[in-house]
């Protein structure tokens, strides 16, 4: 089975914001099926090269990306603080 490794180039940028949550974007080819911690959030689109999941919250995710015929491919991401303060 081929796998979706090879038609998805993922691309997870997470940005942490003052409200504890960042964005997620995935970069992949249109028609591909997005699930956010095993909740589908969105098909892939030409418009946006990929899917960008919004505020998501801070923490540990799991990115699936599934295609009809294609091995499902998971990606792991954490959004959390960029600074922590000095005690």
């Amino acid at each position: 089975m081929r796998h979706v490794r090879w038609l998805c180039l993922l691309l997870i940028v997470s940005a942490a914001t003052l409200v504890s949550a960042g964005d997620i974007q995935v970069t992949c080819e249109p028609g591909l099926r997005i699930y956010l911690d095993g909740t589908f959030v969105g098909t892939s689109s030409a418009k946006e090269d990929g899917l960008v999941l919004t505020n998501v919250p801070e923490g540990p995710h799991t990115i699936r990306v599934e295609k009809d015929g294609f091995t499902p491919v998971s990606f792991q991401s954490i959004i959390g603080q960029l600074f922590h303060g000095i005690d």
